[in-house]
């Protein structure tokens, strides 16, 4: 079978009448591996390394992939202790989430055109969950334990050229890394790259914007090209930088000779004129293109993404960006989405991002663990920062090299800001947990000395003064608080002035006033942004105190988080829980409502008639509550009532100086009569690309049916298939065990449905009809256009 890389060449070469082998020659390849893939679980095949063994009986799956979502959950998927690895700090019962935890295997078959004969063939993997074992043609490449980073193999020595040819990948999953859900499997994006011998190196570039000024930035960028001809060589790196519109705005030449199976770091500074920064409100990106060349013929090109800004933390003032104060509101987020799993297509991931970018949730702290890169480029696009933690907290080689690969795999996101070195570890407040974190920061300030190194610590601020109080009191430069006492952090900036603090976990109603009126706490992340599964005890299975529940639909903590944390990004938000008793009871009821808002002010109408306007601050400015420093000296809750009126419509106005912010309208809740399907986006892209459909179960008034329980069926027709489908109930037993992903029916729940469809190679149509008992049927269409890049756009 050849593959789609090569029908590309073959096409332009038809077109363009220029020779194949010329072509190749230009540049470098990258293939997304995102089909053909052939999966078994649960036993160990003789055998299956082997490019001869036939795995026609294994089922057809797609990266990326969890197939610990095939479930079932069940209480005989509890954890044990022998299950447990030495990277797991905490010992829980819900660890998983009840799910499986089963060795699996993967196998794909590809052709390398011969033409690729004197080229470089690597293999690509942003993460795989756990203890990988990775086979070309039955030679071993390499064993990757982590299930967190990224890994590259060269597979050119074992390459049938112009011949069929088989990877295959054992994973030994049986063993967890955390005590929340993790899922299995190749869970992030696979690639196949192909280079000219002479070539930027893995992970070769690092930039940096050593000075910046609104007139000038100097932007320097270090290279590693790699010869691996039988003779040096003279190879000349250009480098050259676009802006937002790809437009040429700096240009450098170096040239160097480069030994055999050597690797040489080219040097280089450019000068970027009136340079645009990098910041949430406006989060311009900038392009370095590396140009290998053998006298004037580009061997390879390489793109490297990076933005240009400045920060610093004060241990009195907090975090500053581009000189100017950020309070960083974020959140801990793990890797789990109903229906998904930790399999998280690209657009997902940019809706996640993009859903707290919109609410004004600028930090992300991944936790616990490197993060996929789809998600760091996401970050980047919406302007979020972000903390970036390794897993790996020990005296080994291994910790060592899992935190040298995270920093040069994510050194050039603008939007990374600190490195965590490490999480609630068992070291902390020991002589051993010091010799570890120094070894770590040293490793952090050799591979990327322009950012700060934090860690999470708990119990161990606690402990006496004889076992480390506070725990590395002079390793860390950002000092991150877990679950601490509210008096301690006031006690402790008296203690330790220069001391730079952040609070890394805490419950969201316990301390957000708190953090929001001291200006020296840089920022803070609740525990949890997105719901997820784990760590709790049967049946239930998702992790309580989420902003978000399991389908990423905002709770009533996600209101009061956009209410408080808007004010900074200028989110102004108004959102009201009208009460059940009065919103479906009986004439002369009185409608409870309450909610959260940092409107200025709010209208209420009934039938378009207007009956009170609520003062919540003045415009003014003279009203110490609408300045956002102050905002916590009064709550933003919106608490209030009206009279029910039959068939009557209510409807919230928020406005700021008389200028419509938000609105939200009741209308009269009937009975349930209909199913509606809504894809976003309506268009995407072939070769893998999804749109995320809701389905919901509505009245005739287009009220969601917050009380619906009912089965709904999903017939998914043309272009595309259903690769999930999931809801936000976290009650195992409510619906028995079925598995979230899989399956093309599955129980609403709070009147909702998340299903997730994605494209195939060809473009056209896709059809997606859900049903249900007494219901009206839903259908949405969904059109997909060729798109090699596998993802047609992203709504930024």
């Amino acid at each position: 079978m050849f593959s789609s890389l090569k029908k590309v060449f073959m096409l332009i070469v038809f077109l363009c009448s220029i020779s194949f082998s010329s072509i190749v020659n230009a540049q470098r390849y990258s293939e997304n591996w995102w089909s053909g893939w052939k999966f078994l679980k649960g036993t160990d095949p003789e055998g299956a390394k082997e490019a001869w063994f036939n795995d026609f009986a294994w089922s057809s799956v797609t990266i990326p992939h969890d197939y610990a979502m095939d479930g079932p959950y069940s209480l005989d998927n509890t954890m044990k202790e022998e299950n447990y690895s030495m990277y797991s700090t905490h010992k829980k019962p819900g660890a998983q989430g009840y799910m499986p935890r089963e060795m699996g295997w993967y196998r794909k078959k590809f052709t390398v055109p011969a033409n690729y004969k004197d080229k470089k063939i690597f293999v690509e993997f942003d993460g795989a969950f756990r203890d990988s074992y990775t086979y070309i043609n039955g030679n071993l490449l390499g064993n990757h334990l982590s299930g967190y980073t990224s890994f590259v193999y060269d597979m050119t020595p074992y390459i049938r050229f112009g011949q069929e040819n088989v990877v295959a990948v054992k994973l030994k999953a049986e063993l967890n890394e955390g005590w929340w859900y993790e899922g299995r499997g190749i869970y992030r994006p696979v690639r196949m790259v192909v280079t000219d011998k002479l070539h930027v190196a893995k992970w070769g570039t690092y930039v940096t914007t050593p000075k910046v000024s609104n007139e000038n930035a100097t932007v320097n960028i270090k290279t590693e090209v790699t010869n691996e001809y039988g003779s040096s060589t003279n190879c000349k790196l250009q480098t050259v930088i676009l802006d937002t519109n790809d437009n040429v705005v700096a240009t450098v030449n170096s040239s160097s000779n480069i030994g055999k199976n050597k690797t040489y770091e080219f040097n280089q500074n450019l000068t970027v004129a009136s340079p645009k920064l990098w910041c949430p409100e406006a989060p311009t990106l900038y392009k370095a293109v590396s140009k290998v060349m053998r006298g004037d013929v580009v061997l390879d090109e390489y793109t490297t993404t990076f933005g240009i800004r400045t920060f610093y933390f004060d241990p009195n003032k907090g975090f500053f960006l581009n000189g100017k104060h950020y309070k960083l509101n974020g959140v801990n987020n793990h890797d789990d989405y109903a229906g998904l799993g930790c399999a998280i297509p690209k657009r997902i991931h940019y809706e996640n991002i993009k859903q707290m970018a919109d609410a004004g949730i600028i930090f992300l702290r991944g936790s616990h663990g490197a993060r996929s890169p789809e998600e760091l480029d996401a970050c980047d696009t919406y302007g979020v920062m972000v903390w970036d933690e390794t897993r790996y907290f020990r005296n080994t080689d291994f910790d060592a090299q899992a935190l040298k690969d995270l920093i040069r795999r994510d050194r050039n996101h603008p939007s990374v800001i600190l490195w965590s070195l490490a999480n609630e570890d068992y070291l902390q407040g020991t002589e051993e947990g010091v010799l570890v974190a120094n070894k770590q920061k040293k490793i952090a300030n050799t591979e990327d000395p322009t950012r700060p190194v934090t860690s999470a610590i708990n119990v161990s601020w606690a402990l006496d003064g004889s076992k480390g109080n506070p725990a590395y009191p002079n390793i860390w430069d950002v000092h991150g608080y877990n679950w601490i006492d509210w008096n301690k952090i006031d006690e402790d900036h008296k203690t330790y002035p220069n001391r730079k603090f952040f609070i890394s976990e805490f419950a969201f109603e316990d301390g957000i006033e708190f953090i929001q009126k001291r200006d020296y706490i840089s920022g803070s992340c609740p525990w949890t942004g997105f719901a997820y599964k784990g760590e709790h005890t049967w049946p239930e299975l998702a992790c309580e105190g989420k902003l978000w529940n399991m389908v990423h639909e905002p709770t009533s903590k996600f209101w009061r988080a956009k209410a408080e944390y808007g004010f900074q990004m200028n989110k102004w938000s108004l959102h009201i829980d009208a009460s059940t008793g009065g919103w479906k009871g009986y004439e002369g009821d009185p409608i409870a409502f309450m909610g959260w808002t940092n409107c200025e002010t709010v209208e209420v109408y009934i039938n378009d008639e207007l009956k009170k306007t609520i003062t919540m601050r003045t415009h003014d400015g003279t009203n110490e509550f609408s300045a956002y420093k102050t905002l916590f000296k009064k709550d933003v809750a919106l608490t209030d009532f009206e009279y029910f009126v039959p068939s009557s419509t209510l409807k919230f106005v928020g406005k700021n100086g008389g200028v419509v912010m938000d609105t939200q309208i009741f209308k009269p809740m009937l009975k349930a009569s209909k199913i509606v399907v809504t894809p976003k986006p309506g268009k995407i892209g072939t070769a893998g690309d999804v749109s995320l459909v809701t389905i919901t179960v509505e009245d005739a008034n287009g009220n969601i049916i917050p009380d619906a329980d009912v089965t709904v069926a999903v017939d998914v027709n043309g272009v595309g298939k259903l690769i999930g489908l999931g809801s936000a109930d976290s009650n195992a037993n409510l619906h028995g065990t079925e598995p979230e992903k899989f399956v093309d029916h599955k129980f609403s729940y709070q009147g909702m449905l998340k299903a997730f469809i994605q494209s195939t190679d060809k473009p056209g149509e896709i059809t997606i009809t859900a049903s249900a008992k007494g219901l009206s049927t839903g259908e949405a269409k969904i059109i997909t256009v060729l798109d090699t890049d596998g993802i047609l756009a992203i709504d930024k």
